[in-house]
């Protein structure tokens, strides 16, 4: 199956709009469009292109994406990394996706936005003593981010 220029190796099933909306109430984030349209036809999966590129502290980087999270019972799920990562991410964080590294693509949500951006998170950057979260920023919104993924 193909998103945008995903193509993905497996299918999960797809979310409802009843999920989508009972996540949305639970955790009080108005998910965009184009990340709700990505659950109701994947609900997640396994990228065959994942390669994404970023600026961190130490200049030009990239990554991959190992999965897409989803909505469900699964241990990969949205809920899951949310309650497992409470306290470490800001409730603005939401993770929708992680690397081979353990490292977290999240969307970013700021007040009033309806197209958060999608920024990435390095889980050896995390300092206890501080409680700063630093984020990466990898695309404008979910839908570039999908459309600039390539090839490994």
């Amino acid at each position: 199956m193909k998103h945008m220029n995903i193509i993905f190796e497996k299918e999960t099933p797809q979310a409802t709009d009843e999920a989508i909306a009972a996540f949305e109430d639970k955790t009080g984030l108005k998910l965009p469009d184009s990340y709700c349209n990505f659950l109701r036809e994947f609900n997640g999966g396994y990228p065959e292109e994942g390669l994404f590129e970023f600026n961190d502290d130490h200049g030009p980087n990239s990554s991959t994406v190992r999965s897409f999270l989803s909505l469900g019972e699964a241990s990969d799920s949205l809920e899951n990394y949310l309650e497992t990562y409470f306290g470490r991410l800001p409730a603005n964080a939401l993770p929708i996706a992680y690397d081979d590294g353990g490292n977290l693509i999240c969307l970013f949500f700021g007040d009033g936005q309806t197209e958060p951006p999608v920024v990435f998170w390095d889980h050896e950057s995390e300092n206890e003593d501080d409680e700063t979260t630093v984020f990466f920023l990898i695309a404008e919104n979910f839908e570039s981010f999908c459309r600039e993924l390539k090839p490994y």
